[in-house]
């Protein structure tokens, strides 16, 4: 009874700490305030990552302007989705106890993310079009 009682408050403190970040993130803009700190490789390197951009894309993506927010991070915004989908059968494993069927992921796709990640970090700091639009507006 323990084990399922532990999985059950960490499925509620997950939503809540989603819901108080997505209100954070919803009601204060990123690029405003200074309640959000750069990101330390951009400021060190000039270098933009994979996630630079993503706070303010995920305020425009809450306020319904997919365009802007595609705008910041096209990689967030097209993997937002499966992130959803990923996070709700991971919830729903934690609260049943087993995964689906349908889940069960060969290892080696384990290494699309990363590949993908390092090709995006690439190209968005090209500095030729049309990879310049990959970078976030500063």
């Amino acid at each position: 009874m323990p084990n399922r009682f532990m999985r059950a408050a960490v499925l509620i403190f997950a939503l809540v700490a989603s819901g108080v970040g997505g209100t954070l993130i919803y009601k204060v803009n990123p690029a405003e305030s200074a309640w959000f700190p750069p990101c330390p490789l951009r400021v060190l390197t000039g270098l933009y990552c994979p996630g630079c951009g993503s706070g303010r894309a995920l305020h425009h993506l809450l306020h319904g302007e997919v365009m802007a927010a595609s705008g910041f991070n096209l990689l967030m915004v097209m993997m937002l989705p499966v992130m959803v989908v990923w996070a709700s059968v991971k919830a729903w494993a934690v609260c049943t106890g087993r995964n689906p069927c349908w889940v069960y992921v060969l290892g080696r796709w384990y290494w699309f993310l990363p590949a993908i990640l390092m090709l995006y970090f690439i190209l968005r700091n090209l500095s030729f079009y049309p990879f310049t639009t990959l970078a976030p507006p500063s």
